[in-house]
């Protein structure tokens, strides 16, 4: 009957994602940034890493459309980035903008 839990309903469970506040950098740079952003995924998801290159900014500037259309994409996309889809929306904007901005390093 509508509104039973089931076992196909995952049993009443509910995951809630929230996110703390965040500055927004008008001028982020790699080090002070992006790098601990892409460090901690690297971490996380080492194989994904592996593939997208996203431990360097070597990497990461050569695949930067590509992360600049990831992190833009819907939550639902399942090419959306982070595949955890943990990351403040002011952490993608970030990332965008520093893209457009020329990914300085320091």
């Amino acid at each position: 009957a509508p509104g039973d839990l089931t076992r196909q309903s995952g049993r009443g469970a509910l995951s809630v994602l929230v996110f703390n506040d965040v500055d927004e950098i008008e001028s982020p740079n790699w080090i002070d940034h992006i790098e601990p952003i892409f460090s901690f995924y690297a971490r996380l998801y080492p194989a994904m890493a592996a593939v997208l290159g996203f431990d360097s900014l070597a990497s990461i500037r050569r695949n930067a459309a590509f992360f600049r259309q990831a992190v833009t994409l819907p939550w639902n996309d399942p090419l959306h980035f982070p595949p955890s889809r943990d990351l403040p929306p002011a952490r993608a904007r970030m990332i965008v903008r520093w893209i457009e901005q020329g990914m300085p390093a320091g």
